[in-house]
């Protein structure tokens, strides 16, 4: 019996060691301000990923008190070119919940997760800024990560 365990815990190994977390960046130091008013991510192929979940990392100056609002939304496609608005989890609606934008005014670390049985392979973020005075910015970084 203890070889036969042993046995099996040599073959599931390399499955445990192979799994491991991936991050791709999607929007990479984007400054929103009186100017920039929105970008859409790069496109982020999730067809490999389990647990796909997005982090959106909004730092904002200490400019005009008006300050600069940034609402996120999601998007996913079958073949990269036909998209469709996402729905996905976060910490605030958690798991019983679905949120298809979200808006961020204040430094934070956004982080929301889709459901894996939407089973779409390309996924893409779009971030749109309002309120924006010329004498305040906002940069967004923003990265997907999972396990492959």
């Amino acid at each position: 019996m203890k070889k036969l365990l042993l046995g099996f815990f040599i073959l599931m190994l390399p499955l445990a060691v192979c799994a491991s977390p991936i991050d791709i960046t999607i929007i990479d130091g984007i400054t929103f301000n009186g100017t920039t008013t929105d970008t859409m991510s790069s496109v982020v192929s999730i067809a490999d990923l389990t647990n796909p979940t997005f982090y959106v990392l909004y730092d904002e100056d200490a400019g005009d008190s008006s300050g600069t609002a940034v609402t996120i939304t999601a998007e996913v496609s079958n073949d990269g070119s036909n998209w469709m608005t996402a729905s996905w989890f976060d910490f605030s609606g958690g798991p019983a919940s679905f949120q298809t934008s979200e808006s961020i005014s204040v430094d934070t670390n956004y982080v929301g997760w889709l459901e894996k049985a939407a089973n779409y392979p390309f996924f893409r973020l779009s971030a749109a800024s309002s309120g924006s005075a010329a004498t305040s910015t906002a940069v967004i970084n923003s990265f997907m990560r999972g396990v492959k």
